[in-house]
């Protein structure tokens, strides 16, 4: 809180900053979710890899 803070200016003053939370948690939510798919990707491919080499030649 300021000195000079009235309910309406700290109101004010929270809500900013509450935005400010909300875009960054809502980015790393997009990033981690972007990165959690990149890797099963990742992890699918090397999977569907690893069972051609393991199959018999055909």
């Amino acid at each position: 809180m300021l000195p000079a803070d009235t309910v309406e200016t700290l109101h004010e003053r929270i809500k900013v900053e509450e935005r400010r939370l909300l875009v960054e948690a809502v980015a790393e939510l997009a990033d981690t979710a972007d990165h959690a798919d990149q890797t099963d990707h990742a992890d699918q491919t090397d999977r569907a890899e690893l069972a051609d080499r393991a199959a018999p030649p055909a």
